[in-house]
C-alpha cells in the first residue's frame, strides 16, 4: 500500500530536476523508494519500482529468516 508521495524541486527552470519519494506499507515494516529526473512521471515510476524491490527482497530474506529494519521500522537495504 502506497503511504506517502513527495514530490521535491531540486532547482529552477523549465528543465528543472524533481526528487520524488514513495512510502510502502509491507504489512509492517515501511519501504522507501527514491528517484531524480525533469520527467517527474518517469521519476515516480522508478522511484515506486525501487520500493517494490525492497519489498520483495525483505519478503524474500523474510521467508529465510532474515530481514534488518532500521529504528523507524523502514527496510534498512
Amino acid at each position: 500500500e502506497l503511504v506517502d508521495y513527495r514530490i521535491r524541486s531540486v532547482d529552477e527552470g523549465s528543465d528543472a530536476l524533481g526528487e520524488i519519494s514513495v512510502l510502502l506499507d509491507g504489512d509492517g515494516p515501511l519501504f522507501e523508494g527514491k528517484a531524480t529526473g525533469t520527467d517527474i512521471v518517469l521519476a515516480s515510476a522508478e522511484a515506486y519500482v525501487r520500493a517494490l524491490n525492497k519489498l520483495a527482497l525483505y519478503r524474500t530474506d523474510e521467508f529465510a529468516g532474515s530481514a534488518p529494519v532500521d529504528a523507524n521500522g523502514v527496510n534498512a537495504r
